[in-house]
Order: C-alpha cells, then sequence, then structure tokens
C-alpha cells in the first residue's frame, strides 16, 4: 500500500509542475492565470512528502546518523532508544494537542484559507459540511 501510495504522490508532483508550467505560459503568452495553481502545489508538496516518508521508514531508506552510536555499549544503545522513542511520544502528544485545537477552532469559526482557492477546513471537507 505505501508503495502506491509513493507512486500516486510522485504522480501529483508531476501533475503540480504541469499545472504550474501551464500557469506560466498562460500568463506570459495569453494573458490569463488559472488561479490556485500555487496552493494546489503545495497541498500536492504535503502529501507526496508525507507518504514518501512513511515509503522511505518502512524501507529503512531514511538516513541515519549513528558513528557514535554503532560504537556504544549495548545496555546505553537501549536506553537511548527508549529515550527515542519516549521523546517522540511526548512531541506527538503535543503536537496532537495543538493541532486539534486549530482545528476545532478552525471547525468552529467556519474557517477558510485565506487565498484565492479560499479552500475550507479539511474537516468540513471530510464530513460534507460546508456550512
Amino acid at each position: 500500500m505505501s508503495r502506491w501510495a509513493v507512486w500516486f504522490g510522485g504522480a501529483l508532483t508531476i501533475g503540480s509542475v504541469l499545472l504550474i508550467s501551464f500557469d506560466v505560459l498562460a500568463r506570459k503568452f495569453l494573458g490569463f492565470t488559472t488561479g490556485g495553481a500555487d496552493e494546489l502545489s503545495s497541498y500536492a508538496f504535503a502529501i507526496s512528502t508525507s507518504w514518501a516518508f512513511a515509503f522511505a521508514t518502512l524501507q529503512r531508506a531514511n538516513v541515519r546518523v549513528d558513528v557514535l552510536y554503532q560504537y556504544l555499549p549495548v545496555r546505553l544503545s537501549a536506553v537511548l532508544d527508549w529515550l527515542s522513542v519516549v521523546t517522540l511520544g511526548v512531541f506527538m502528544v503535543m503536537l496532537t494537542y495543538y493541532a486539534y485545537d486549530v482545528a476545532a477552532t478552525s471547525w468552529t469559526q467556519n474557517s477558510a484559507a485565506n487565498t484565492p482557492l479560499a479552500t475550507p477546513s479539511i474537516f468540513r471537507r471530510v464530513f460534507g459540511c460546508w456550512g
């Protein structure tokens, strides 16, 4: 599933390149703009990178800096591994807490992006409620 997601993310990136290229050429030679190409490409970039990170993690293709780590005693390595998992957990709890706060505020205020497309809050899009 991760492999399909990374291929889809790559297709999104290529699609955004084509859209931006068309937008630039249309502005230059035809005198109009598609509007929102940069916003759509930023969404495509966010999706493709997050799915690529998941793919890289599952394939163990991420770069690790373990110059000193490989020479540490096993017990110290285990303590450092435990510490890193706990730190990641604390970070994720904090990130989830503040992300929920932003999402809940966006939901109650019926927020939309301050961009040409004025995309509504993601929760409204997911649940099909526009107003």
